[in-house]
Parts: C-alpha cells; structure tokens; sequence
C-alpha cells in the first residue's frame, strides 16, 4: 500500500510577490510610467520588467526616469504619437500599433495597451502600458499587400500585353509580307528592316512585362548560361563606366538553367544596372554561377555582387515591392526588381538578398538546373509536306486575321475567315465546307472563347487539327486540358516561320498515317 503523501505546505507567496514574477517572466513587455506631463518630453519610466530589455536592448537602469519617446524614430507614425497624446489627456485608455526603434537602431512593430491607474482618492497617478512585438506579423502583412499589388500589376500588363502583341502583330505581319515584295528596291527593303527590327525589340520588351501577368513562360526551356552571360558583357561593354569593373566567372558543370532566355537576360541586365549604380566612384560587378544541389534537386546558384553602397535592413525588406525605388523618378519605376523576383519565382526558383550600408550588395539567384537539348532535337525538323490543306480561321482582330490569312494564302492553303466561336461553329454545322486545321484567337467576344471552341471541336470533328493563338496566354491555358495540353500555341506576334512549324507540326502525323 502506498504510504500517505504529505500536505503541501502552505504558499507564502504574496499577492505582491505574485504580481512581481509575473512581470519577471512574461513574454510581453510591461511599462509603468508616471501620469503627467502628456507633453514633452513626456511621463517618465518608473518600472520596465525583463521582456522590455530583450525587446528592445536596453536595460532598466538605462530607461528609468526616461520617457517612453526615447523608442522613436524617423518612421514612428506622428498621427499615431498624436492619437495616444490625446488619449492621455482625456485620462482614456487606448491600443495602438506602433513602429519603434530598438537600441541598435533596428525597427520593430509593437501593439501597445495603454491604461490609467488611480489612487485610493481616485487621483490618476501612472500609465500601465502592454506591449506585444508584432514584427513577424507586420512582415506578413506587408507580403500579402506586396502579393496583392504584384497580382493587380499582372493583371493589368496582361491585358496591355494581350493588346500591344496584336499591335505587333500588325506591324511585324505587314512588314514580313511586304519584304517579299520589295524586289531589288534597295531602300524599300531597308526600311522594311528597320520596321521588323522595332517590332522584335517591342516583342522583347512586351515579353518582359508579361513577366507579371498569369501568362506562363511559353518560350521555356534549357538555356545556356554561358552564352546569355557573354552576350550581356557585350551588351555593357559601352553602358558601364571605365571605372567599374566587370568580372564574370563561369563554370563548366553549371551553364543549362530552365528558363526563358529572353526574360534571363533581362533579369540580369537588371541586377547589373542597379549595382552599377549603386557603385559612386569605382568599383567592381561580379557575376559568378556554380552548381547546387537543395531538396534532392538540381539547381544553379546565380551570384550577382557589387562593392557598392549596400543597403539598410529597412530597405532591404521592401526592394521587390512593386513600385518601390530609391532612385529619382527619371531613372527608375520601381518595378525592375519585382519583374526579377517574379520571373524567378514562376520558374519555382526563388531570390536571395544580403547587403550591410558600406560594404556592398549580394542577389543569390537560385534556377532549376536543365539538361542540354540533343543535337537531334536542336537539329532542323523536315519540311511538311506541300500539299494544300483547309483552315478556318477564326479571329476577332481584323487586322490579324488579314494578315494571318494572307501569310496562310502565300503558303499554298485554303482559308476560310470568321471573327468568333459562334460564327464558326456556324460554319462546322452547315456543313458545306471542311477544314484540316482550326486556328483560333484564345480570347474572342461572343458566347465563348478558343478554349472552349477547341473542346467542341476536339469533341466533335475529331480528325480536324487545332491550333491556338493569343496574344495573351491567359490563365485558362495552365488548366488541366487533358488532349489540350498537347495543343500548338503561337504568341502573337508570330511570324510566318511560326506559322509553318505549327502547321506542321499538327499536318504531319495525319499525313503520315
């Protein structure tokens, strides 16, 4: 049999002593100052418990007889100050977020429980105050607004994009059948030149803000870091200063990253430009990349370093902001950095920053590591087969469809116009006309767009062929589309060349059965 425990003995804690470990050991910061003066320099510290030193630095003996204000500083929200001011006026107990300062310097966020405490003769004699750090919760805040922004971003250039690629489309299309007939006009054919080089240089530039739409990088695939990084050294050879040095080390086992080049290119051009200004006199860039392996994959770690001016944490934590630039208005929109940090993060990859005031700057660019493509698969494909075939062509620009006609008319096929879903399904239905191949525009007025006119067809002419176009790859072509999937997508603007390879690529393995 168990033996009888003892009795406990009786707690001499007092409701004092109570009080006192409490303020010891609580994780939340507990403040007692005098009631008055509201104004400056404001009541004095009469108690601070432990929490406020490991919240803030200092100790108790460096804040009593103090004034709470001396956690202050250039970002404190002067109409919060004010706000609590006047609380302490009308003898009101308030709550507030408010930004502080720790003392080395650094910010933090605390939501703050200020309330009066009175005598026996119901005189108000100190504030207690009770504070929470909610740094962490802030940050997250700020990422679900810097998300939120970057989506309405994206969804606005998408729409641009979507509008300036039909533009494109015009312009390089007319300029592409009109160098067919400029003959021996030396002049004509220059000029038609130049006309084809603008439109592929605002191709570029359109591709880069689609960056941030929902659009995926359609041009994806294995790239070579060695070439886009020589190429980028030529292309800053005139842009930086004699007294910036640039450095790029290259290696081997760690050149083919999955990505699209256009965008990797753009992305680093960025990077460079920022630590070149980021450098006063002289300095010095250097780019280096090496193998990697993180969470059982594959990946190249991309370093971009500068010996620059560096950057506080505080500035640190906003640069992919969209919008946010330390630079004047002429020289930046604030949008370079949240285009890189978007495009790395589409590729699954994701951004990395270290830089201390006076010491330089760091971006650690982490890519999925890619497998070179085989001579056979970078090898030419075989010319399809000459024979004409029937298309329905079914796009809503008028301009598009007469160019995209008539680039199809030239090529030796049949082609039947319509300017949406319902009126080609029309055409399907009567019956009195055929078709090998249905190219549509993605998003078109009326009932439906491309993606659901492809899955009728798909349903009920399955022997004819599809391919779609946009100048927009909207959200609906990331869908699971089961046989969509394998579907030709051509982004506007698209070539003649564009055109023929997507033909064939649907014409050839019907013909060769």
């Amino acid at each position: 049999m168990e033996p009888d425990r003892a009795a406990p003995a009786p707690s001499t804690l007092t409701l004092t002593d109570l009080l006192g470990r409490i303020g010891d050991f609580t994780e939340d910061v507990i403040l007692i100052t005098e009631a008055e003066p509201h104004d400056q320099p404001g009541p004095r510290i009469v108690y601070v418990n432990p929490a406020f030193t490991r919240m803030t630095g200092y100790t108790s003996d460096e804040v009593v007889g103090n004034t709470p204000r001396l956690l202050q500083g250039p970002k404190t929200s002067l109409e919060t100050c004010a706000r609590i001011r006047e609380a302490l006026r009308q003898w009101q107990p308030i709550r507030a977020e408010l930004l502080n300062y720790r003392k080395d310097g650094s910010e933090f966020w605390v939501e703050l429980s200020i309330t009066p405490v009175a005598d026996e003769q119901g005189w108000f004699r100190y504030w207690v105050g009770v504070q929470r750090d909610i740094t962490d919760n802030k940050l997250r805040e700020r990422e679900q607004v810097a998300a939120q922004r970057l989506k309405a971003v994206g969804e606005m250039t998408g729409g641009i994009a979507h509008d300036f690629n039909n533009l494109l489309m015009a312009i390089n299309g007319s300029a592409e059948l009109l160098a067919s007939r400029v003959g021996h006009d030396a002049e004509a054919a220059r000029l038609v030149d130049a006309i084809r080089a603008a439109a592929r240089g605002g191709t570029s530039q359109v591709r880069r803000l689609m960056s941030f739409s929902r659009t995926p990088l359609l041009a994806r695939g294995p790239v070579n870091l060695h070439t886009v990084l020589t190429q980028l050294q030529l292309l800053l050879h005139r842009s930086l200063r004699e007294s910036v040095e640039l450095e790029i080390h290259h290696h081997p086992s760690a050149r083919w990253v999955d990505a699209e080049a256009v965008q990797l290119e753009a992305s680093l051009l960025n990077l460079v430009l920022n630590a070149h200004d980021a450098i006063a006199q002289s300095g010095r860039i250097t780019i280096g990349y090496r193998p990697r392996r993180r969470d059982g994959r594959a990946w190249v770690c991309v370093e971009i370093s500068d010996t620059g001016c560096g950057m506080d944490a505080a500035t640190v934590a906003q640069i992919f902001e969209p919008f946010f630039t330390t630079k004047d208005a002429e020289r930046g929109s604030g949008l370079g950095l949240a285009m890189v940090k978007s495009f790395i993060t589409h590729l699954g990859g994701h951004v990395e920053v270290h830089s201390q005031i006076g010491h330089g700057t760091t971006f650690t660019l982490m890519l999925p590591s890619a497998m070179p493509e085989s001579p056979q698969a970078q090898a030419p494909r075989p010319s399809a087969p000459g024979r004409a075939c029937r298309v329905l062509l079914v796009e809503d620009d008028e301009v598009v469809r007469m160019i995209t006609c008539t680039m199809l008319e030239e090529m030796g096929h049949e082609v039947h116009e319509c300017v949406n879903a319902d009126e080609a399904l029309g055409v399907l239905d009567d019956g009195a006309h055929t078709f090998d191949v249905m190219l549509t525009d993605l998003m078109m007025p009326g009932s439906m767009g491309g993606h659901a006119l492809a899955k009728i067809v798909k349903t009920r002419w399955p022997a004819m062929r599809v391919i779609m176009a946009s100048g927009w790859a909207d959200s609906e072509l990331t869908e699971d589309t089961g046989e969509l999937s394998t579907t030709p997508f051509l982004l506007k603007p698209y070539t003649g060349e564009d055109l023929r390879q997507a033909l064939e690529r649907v014409l050839t393995p019907a013909r060769g059965g």
